[in-house]
């Protein structure tokens, strides 16, 4: 022991440099040649060989001031080295801040690094027709859609009946939407006018929308000495007339059952789903009622309407 304590004091005075364990920098390493029979060093150089090929007897052994060969950092960690006294640590751009001060503060990257800053998060507030709890939006009652919902795939609402009702349908092709409803004798029975009465010829459901009626009614008296007149007009589902032309016409001619037909038409906007009523009147003259033979309602949907 006591030639080995010699031998490493040996080592600390080589080159006039002197040797302490754990060196902050300027770590030098010798090899050389334990002499195993005697325990001392033998051929010591600075370097990774000794000064001479170690002989029988000898093995050869490295000594260094230092306690590390080599640290590598990647990723998130800077430092690291092979020499001395390493220090390893995290880079700032994965280091978050130890805490943010505030309760707007919140920890943001501006490219280099992660700092404090404005949380300048989106905030969203319910306009028209939406509610908004917590988190969560929902409609207002008030713009909900009540009564039943379109259970036909492909359809959509597209008004109300008088009862309040959903009323469903595809979507229009392209083009004009027409609505048309007619009744003609035989297949139904003619409708008798007696005077002074309003009579509902046809009822004809439309949306709300903007349409250009046409209403067709043909008339006839069942005596020709009569000399009647029959006024045929549109009107609304709370049976108030609707802004379009009355057709009046006279009937009796002095012929076997005269006939004649009332043409009523014009522009109307509804601004919800209504029934249209076409109604007919008879007045004037003495004789038999007159009667409705046949009647036809065509509405066709208009966009704008000028009136030049």
């Amino acid at each position: 022991m006591l030639a080995v304590s010699v031998a490493l004091l040996a080592i600390t005075a080589v080159g006039g440099t002197a040797l302490a364990g754990h060196l902050a920098s300027e770590v030098k390493s010798y090899t050389g040649c334990l002499v195993t029979s005697s325990g001392t060093l033998v051929k010591i150089k600075e370097g990774d060989t000794p000064a001479a090929a170690c002989t029988s007897g000898q093995v050869q052994v490295h000594f260094s001031g230092g306690d590390i060969t080599t640290i590598s950092v990647t990723g998130g960690l800077t430092g690291g080295g092979s020499n001395g006294e390493v220090t390893i640590g995290l880079d700032p751009k994965y280091s978050l801040p130890q805490g943010c001060s505030g309760a707007t503060n919140v920890a943001k990257f501006d490219g280099t690094a992660w700092v404090c800053a404005m949380d300048n998060d989106t905030h969203y507030f319910a306009g028209t027709g939406l509610d908004l709890n917590g988190s969560s939006f929902s409609i207002e009652p008030g713009y909900r859609v009540p009564g039943k919902s379109c259970g036909t795939a492909g359809h959509f609402a597209r008004g109300f009946d008088s009862n309040g009702d959903i009323q469903c349908s595809a979507p229009a092709a392209n083009g004009l939407e027409v609505w048309q409803k007619a009744r003609a004798y035989p297949a139904v029975t003619v409708v008798r006018l007696p005077k002074g009465e309003g009579v509902d010829v046809l009822i004809m459901p439309l949306p709300a929308g903007t349409f250009l009626l046409t209403a067709v009614a043909e008339l006839e008296s069942e005596s020709g000495d009569d000399e009647l007149h029959v006024t045929c007009f549109l009107r609304n589902g709370a049976f108030s007339p609707l802004p379009v032309h009355n057709s009046t016409v006279d009937i009796g001619d002095g012929s076997n059952h005269p006939r004649s037909t009332a043409v009523v038409h014009g522009v109307v906007t509804l601004a919800s789903a209504d029934n249209v009523r076409f109604t007919c009147s008879s007045h004037f003259g003495d004789g038999d009622p007159d009667q409705v033979w046949g009647a036809t309602v065509t509405a066709v949907k208009v966009g704008t309407v000028h009136t030049p």
